[in-house]
């Protein structure tokens, strides 16, 4: 059971699903429906794990996408931040290595 403060401040649509699950559903958890993240909370995540990705940059594409990757719907947007926080890494370790080569041809 919630408190009743937190009952009204929840939307109408999960007041009704929070009723159902609670009249119909005694045992089972009851399922909210997943919101995407807001970019605040984008930005204080990866302020948080001291990302150096771009806050900005990543909430505006996956908002453009839809919150989508291909077809599918982002299940965990915080592991999309750590996959492009790996990815950004590979790509600044390659762009080094590159610039050594680059730099040994002309000696």
């Amino acid at each position: 059971m919630i408190k009743k403060e937190e009952f009204e401040k929840m939307k109408i649509q999960d007041q009704v699903l929070y009723l159902h699950n609670l009249l119909y559903n005694f045992n089972k958890p009851i399922k909210t429906k997943k919101t995407t993240p807001t970019q605040q909370e984008v930005i204080d995540h990866c302020k948080s794990k001291k990302s150096t990705i771009d806050p900005y940059m990543f909430y505006n594409y996956y908002e453009s996408k839809g919150w989508m990757i291909g077809k599918n719907k982002i299940k965990n947007w915080k592991a999309s931040v750590a996959v492009w926080e790996r990815n950004n890494k590979n790509y600044n370790n390659n762009n080094e290595n590159d610039t050594k080569r680059d730099l040994s041809l002309l000696d």
